[in-house]
């Protein structure tokens, strides 16, 4: 710690380094008191002995942390109020900081690295209902120059609606992300992850969501946001998205039931920008067992709100394969939702190796095969 700083009541921390951490968070059923409670007690006697002094409630205090170093921290945190359990236990996170402002939210974090966490969130009951928070705060801004996870073990659950979540993420790398919530941009030059899976139960519905919906839904609306990307790859070996309850087993795609292998997202100079889309090169790949396998779905793209153009589109299953310059223009977004092509125009440029095999179609209509 810097002791100038000190002086003119401000904290700048150079170094912070902990290891083998060890902390239980818990509550008990009597009053909901933490056991933490007696330090509060404590300062609050502390206070209580200067009330009567008329005292300035503003800070000038300016906080400055330039490195941090945690290795070996084992965290626990239970609620018994709604059930909670939680446990953490971090190998190590390393984080270096340029700027570290709490008064304007501006962060400008050097690197980042988070490597070998094991985190479980359990929850039984739901949380009771609170006030609305409306308290206007300050947006952050957020800068990185290198962010670095590895294996990274999540689970949740929250057992009141049967929602489970699991996810394992080998490797997750971030360079050069700019990050400016109060403007909605987001700037970044490469993103790269390999995740071992991703597992997912669907809650419950609630009484809300099983009402009858709105037979006129909302308009489409493009986000009011600036993005550009210069690399960003995705690769996830298993995605499995269950309904809750008992699942009938289909021949083809099943929304109760997907199961997909080898997910794969490669995006060239992708930017969108006042409701506009353009990538210059798209890449995505999955298979569905052995039911169905889109070997490659690549090609450029540039879509907004009256059409959309794809150029050196191919589209290879196990089946077919497409080979295509595409332009469509359609009155909006939502007349294509709901499958009128009013107004619609479409221009298809074929080219060879073109082949369309209907087993593919199986897959989205088994019904087909009885015609």
């Amino acid at each position: 710690v810097a002791w100038k700083p000190l002086l003119d009541g401000n904290v700048d921390v150079k170094n912070l380094e902990l290891n083998g951490i060890t902390g239980r968070v818990h509550n008990n059923s009597a009053d909901s008191s933490y056991n933490f409670q007696f330090l509060i007690d404590a300062f609050a006697n502390a206070d209580s002995t200067s009330t009567e002094k008329e005292t300035d409630t503003t800070s000038s205090t300016t906080i400055n942390v330039r490195h941090i170093l945690l290795e070996n921290i084992d965290l626990s945190f239970q609620d018994v109020n709604v059930e909670m359990n939680t446990n953490l236990k971090l190998g190590e996170l390393e984080l270096s900081l340029n700027t570290f402002d709490l008064d304007s939210m501006h962060f400008d974090i050097e690197e980042f690295i988070l490597q070998n966490v094991k985190a479980n969130y359990s929850q039984g009951l739901v949380f009771p209902p609170s006030e609305e928070d409306t308290t206007e705060s300050t947006l952050p801004k957020i800068n990185v120059q290198k962010l670095s996870l590895n294996e990274i073990d999540l689970k949740y659950e929250t057992i009141f609606d049967s929602l489970q979540m699991s996810s394992l993420i080998n490797l997750l790398e971030i360079r050069n992300a700019k990050v400016d919530l109060a403007k909605n941009e987001i700037e970044l030059d490469n993103f790269d992850n390999k995740i071992s899976h991703f597992r997912m139960r669907l809650p419950i519905a609630s009484d809300s969501n099983q009402e009858e919906g709105d037979d006129n839904p909302a308009p489409f609306e493009f986000p009011d946001y600036n993005i550009k990307l210069s690399s960003f790859n995705f690769d996830l070996a298993n995605l499995e998205i269950k309904s809750t309850g008992k699942i009938i087993e289909t021949e083809g795609f099943n929304p109760d039931d997907m199961q997909f292998q080898d997910i794969k997202l490669k995006l060239e100079t992708a930017q969108y920008f006042e409701e506009d889309l353009g990538v210059d090169y798209l890449s995505f790949s999955a298979r569905d067992g052995k039911n169905f396998d889109l070997k490659e779905l690549s090609g450029a793209i540039n879509f907004n709100a009256t059409s959309a153009e794809f150029y050196n589109l191919k589209v290879e299953t196990t089946n077919s394969i497409l080979r295509t310059d595409a332009n469509i223009d359609y009155a909006s977004i939502d007349s294509l939702f709901v499958g009128s092509f009013y107004k619609s125009h479409f221009k298809l440029d074929l080219k060879l190796p073109t082949t369309l095999n209907i087993k593919d179609a199986f897959y989205f209509s088994p019904e087909l095969k009885e015609d």
